[in-house]
């Protein structure tokens, strides 16, 4: 049985990048009503749109991207407050259309249970903020983009119903080991004003109560638990919550609908001669605990407060091949990780570096157990439409992803981009992520090659359902794919 064990990054591109460091544009036109009372009240998203342009070049591979976000539906609230804080909460969705080095590729995508909170102070039209616009705990890993305090400029126009927030900056990363590479990044998000707050608290405690009984009728509607969600939110921006109790009832809401939180249980191989093989994967609540082939253990992984610390894989015999331990930043973001080959005295050193342009820069190390210091190759990891599109080898080897635009079978496990980047080197067991790999290509200093396709049926909640899976343009397996 061929496993097949690609690599995908499920990142999610930043879709408000003026709320993520300082805005630059000409305000001249607009109508200056900016002062701090006009921002306090809640403000509900209208559209946003953004474009990210990169040129540069790395290792001599030269670099094009160009990236157009714009959203298709919102369903945002942020409410300001007179106390200086702020919190939001809802759901959106955006199409991207993306074109790298000449290839393109359009999604349809939507983000659930959305959420920020933080402090600011108002200056004319410039706002410093501490906190996050939004938080996104996605697939495990906190994609928050705006964090710590940063200043920002904004307008309030149409009589104090309108906020508005431009974009258009301009990146230059210099790349580890040779290269550069330029960011463009232009955009707008616009918000309507919902309400002010004039509200006094019982009203609000009352709009909680409806929308709380409401909500209990069907708690599987996720638009009336995001309604909760604002109403709650709303009664701590009127009332005030001193010991944290109705944050503590936001925090426990999950809005996502069940269909949206599906895992995938099993998945079962069966080769062009009828032979067949089911993985199974067992989880403790979103966290891939192991996978077995055939009920034998296969992989195992280790956490520590829900961040993946140990990924074990073991032999037909149940005898230990290989361990990896990961490394993270201060924003749990994989800065390193090893692979250890006892058998072999054998370690892999792998070092990312997280450029601004979104590209990622990893470097692999060789050596025994106790030090990896020969540097042996350097990739340059390009990202688009929220997942890894091509990995470009210094050597001039380059693999290229295409995607569908269903919901990956992986796309609900925490860490997931941990265990992605992982994946495409040692230990990983992860081969999809927001999507699903529907081929890939290498080109190798001009020679190219599609080794792998994959055409998929897809269940009612748009999740594959199975798949054929052809090497070199034959059919080589099937799979069925069952979930929990």
């Amino acid at each position: 049985m061929k496993k097949i064990l690609l690599p995908l990054l499920s990142l999610v591109l930043v879709l408000f990048s003026c709320e993520n460091e300082a805005l630059e544009g000409d305000f001249s036109g607009l109508d200056g009503e900016n002062s701090p009372s006009s921002i306090v009240g809640t403000w509900a998203l209208v559209s946003f749109n953004n474009t990210i342009s990169s040129t540069g070049e790395v290792n001599g591979t030269t670099i094009e991207s160009n990236n157009i976000v714009e959203s298709t539906d919102t369903n945002y609230n942020m409410t300001f407050t007179a106390a200086n804080t702020f919190n939001a909460a809802g759901n959106y969705g955006y199409n991207v259309n993306s074109t790298v080095n000449g290839q393109n590729s359009i999604q349809d995508l939507s983000l659930d249970d959305v959420n920020g909170s933080g402090s600011y102070t108002v200056n004319g039209n410039e706002m410093t903020v501490n906190g996050a616009f939004f938080t996104l705990e996605f697939q495990g890993m906190d994609l928050s983009q705006a964090q710590g305090e940063q200043t920002l400029d904004f307008s309030i126009t149409d009589n104090g119903q309108t906020l508005t927030f431009i974009q258009d900056t301009t990146e230059t990363n210099t790349i580890p080991g040779g290269g550069s590479t330029t960011a463009v990044v232009t955009g707008t998000s616009i918000w309507s004003l919902v309400t002010t707050t004039n509200t006094s608290c019982a009203d609000a405690v009352d709009a909680t109560s409806l929308a709380e009984d409401a909500y209990n009728n069907d708690t599987t509607n996720a638009g009336l638990c995001n309604a909760y969600k604002t109403a709650l939110q709303n009664q701590i921006t009127v009332c005030g919550d001193a010991n944290g109790s109705i944050q503590a009832i936001i925090d426990g809401l999950n809005c996502n609908s069940n269909d949206d939180n599906l895992l995938l249980k099993q998945m079962i191989w069966t080769e062009l001669d009828g032979t067949t093989d089911t993985e199974e994967f067992f989880y403790d609540g979103n966290n891939l605990t192991s996978v077995t082939v055939d009920g034998i253990l296969f992989n195992s992984y280790t956490y520590e407060n829900d961040l993946l610390t140990k990924i074990e894989t073991y032999d037909v015999n149940g005898a230990l091949i290989d361990y990896t331990i990961p490394e993270y930043n201060s924003n749990n973001q994989l800065i390193v990780y090893t692979v250890y080959i006892n058998s072999d005295n054998q370690g892999i050193r792998f070092e990312l570096t997280y450029n601004t342009d979104g590209t990622i820069t990893e470097k692999k190390y060789l050596g025994d157990l106790d030090s990896q210091s020969n540097l042996s190759s350097e990739t340059i990891i390009t990202i688009g439409n929220n997942q890894i599109l091509q990995k470009s080898r210094d050597d001039g080897f380059v693999v290229t992803y295409a995607y569908d635009t269903a919901n990956g079978k992986f796309k609900n496990i925490s860490n997931l981009q941990t265990l992605n980047l992982i994946s495409g080197d040692f230990s990983g067991f992860i081969n999809s992520g927001l999507n699903n790999v529907l081929s890939y290509t290498e080109n190798d200093n001009g020679t190219v090659v599609v080794p792998e396709e994959y055409v998929y049926t897809y269940n009612s909640s748009n999740y594959p359902e199975t798949s054929s899976d052809y090497y070199e343009g034959a059919l080589d397996t099937t799979r069925e794919y069952i979930y929990e």
